[in-house]
């Protein structure tokens, strides 16, 4: 098999927990943020779905679990569902964290343990979740975006065969 590798963990420099990163800050560039590498799990031949979003943000936490209840009941998918949280602030509660359950297969986590010294992560926090999900292959599902079709259809793509990945815009904001 010629096909590139699609875990992007083989495909990267191996890291240890507790490296230290400095990222980029879109804000400010002359301040890097500086990012403690978490524990991830050992990576798997599974396929699932990663989700970065706020327990505490009614829109989103609704537009995630209409997410989730469509690849559940509409598309009948089975692929595991984990949803990365960052810390205390954007907790789910008991109530939220029960309807996910009630679906299946749905996974709630927290990100924030030792990600950034500062607790702040904005849009890397969806690279963080892909690395620390424990998934061998994952789709990175924007909270706000709406399947039109079955998850297991981008796996599927002739264009994530060759390269392990696929890319593509949001057409609109949802919310």
């Amino acid at each position: 098999d010629d096909a590139p590798s699609r875990r992007g963990r083989s495909a990267l420099t191996p890291l240890a927990s507790g490296d230290r990163l400095s990222v980029p800050n879109p804000l400010d560039p002359a301040r890097p943020v500086s990012v403690l590498v978490p524990a991830a799990p050992a990576p798997s031949e599974q396929r699932g779905i990663v989700i970065v979003t706020s327990g505490t943000d009614p829109a989103l936490l609704r537009a995630a679990f209409a997410n989730v209840y469509l690849i559940r009941r509409v598309f009948r998918s089975s692929l595991p569902v984990e949803i990365f949280h960052i810390g205390e602030a954007e907790k789910f509660d008991a109530v939220s964290t029960a309807m996910f359950e009630e679906l299946g297969g749905v996974t709630i986590l927290d990100l924030a343990r030792g990600l950034a010294e500062d607790g702040r992560m904005g849009f890397h926090a969806k690279t963080a979740a892909v690395l620390r999900c424990s998934f061998g292959e994952a789709l990175l599902h924007d909270a706000d975006a709406v399947l039109f079709q079955s998850p297991e259809r981008f796996f599927e793509q002739p264009g994530f065969a060759r390269a392990g990945f696929l890319l593509f815009r949001d057409y609109k904001p949802c919310l």
